[in-house]
């Protein structure tokens, strides 16, 4: 509902900006941006503990500091 109302008042008050705004598709409206914290937060947890690769992986560093301690 709230985006139709955003594309009507936007076609009736700025006809030449509702085209330039919706010529790629219409406009997302977003739950103050939530979901992308949430979803990049999520992204570089597993980015860090999995799949960084054998130098940039946490776990790599995490088990590399705690073997030095148990041999020593």
């Amino acid at each position: 509902m709230r985006l139709g109302d955003f594309l009507s008042w936007l076609s009736i008050n700025f006809p030449g900006r509702y085209n330039y705004i919706t010529e790629l598709g219409d406009p997302v409206i977003l739950n103050n941006g939530i979901e992308f914290a949430a979803t990049y937060f999520i992204m570089l947890l597993v980015l860090l503990c999995y799949g960084g690769g054998r130098y940039v992986s946490a776990d790599y560093w995490l088990s590399k500091a705690f073997n030095r301690k148990k041999t020593k």
